[in-house]
C-alpha cells in the first residue's frame, strides 16, 4: 500500500478508524471523511509520520457540494485515488419511529455510496494501474433486531448496486469487493 492514494468515507467510526490507520501504517497516503471534523482531525492527529500526504474532512457523500470539493483536493492534490473504501454504517436517527424516516435514512446512504463511487471510478478508469472499490455495509445489532424486513431492504438494494458496478468496473481495471456485516 506505500505510496498508494485511499479514500476510506466513514472513516472515523470504530470500523473505519481501524481501517484508516491500518492502511497509514502500510504506508498510504489518506483521505478520510467522517460526519463530524472533530473526529476527522482526532484521526488526522494519530496518523504515523510514514504517511506521506493526508487530508480530511467532514462530509457528506450524499452531498454534491461535499463530493466537489473533495474531488478537488483528490485532483489537485493526490492525482486520483487508488483505492475507495466506503464505509457504511447505518444509523438510524434516535427519535425515529416512522418508516418513512427511516427509509429516507437508508436512501440518503445508498445514495451517498452510488455518488461517490461513480466520481471515484470515472478517475480510477483514467489511471493505467488497477483500482480498486471497496464497500462495507454495518447495520447495528439492535436496528437489525428492530427492523428487520428495513435492513432486509437495505443489504438488497447494496448487493444489487453492487452486482452492477462489479460489472461496469470489471471492464475498467476495477475490482469491486462488498462486505456487509
Amino acid at each position: 500500500m506505500s505510496g498508494k492514494t485511499v479514500l476510506i468515507a466513514g472513516g472515523t467510526d470504530a470500523i473505519g478508524r481501524k481501517i484508516t490507520l491500518s492502511l497509514a501504517e502500510m504506508g498510504a497516503n489518506i483521505i478520510v471523511l467522517g460526519e463530524k471534523q472533530n473526529e476527522v482531525d482526532n484521526i488526522l492527529s494519530m496518523l504515523p509520520c510514514k504517511v506521506a500526504r493526508y487530508y480530511g474532512m467532514a462530509a457528506d457523500p450524499a452531498n454534491p457540494e461535499d463530493i466537489r470539493i473533495i474531488l478537488t483536493v483528490i485532483d489537485r492534490q493526490f492525482r486520483g485515488v487508488d483505492v475507495l473504501i466506503n464505509n457504511n454504517m447505518f444509523t438510524f436517527p434516535q427519535h425515529a419511529g416512522e418508516t418513512e424516516v427511516l427509509m429516507e435514512s437508508l436512501y440518503a446512504r445508498l445514495k451517498g455510496q452510488y455518488i461517490c463511487t461513480r466520481e471515484i471510478l470515472q478517475r480510477m478508469e483514467k489511471k493505467s494501474c488497477p483500482g480498486y472499490i471497496i464497500n462495507v455495509n454495518t447495520i447495528g445489532n439492535e436496528f437489525r433486531r428492530k427492523y428487520r424486513d428495513l435492513c432486509r431492504r437495505g443489504r438488497s438494494a447494496f448487493r444489487t448496486f453492487n452486482t452492477e458496478l462489479c460489472k461496469e468496473a470489471g471492464q475498467k481495471n476495477v475490482k469491486v469487493i462488498l462486505s456487509s456485516l
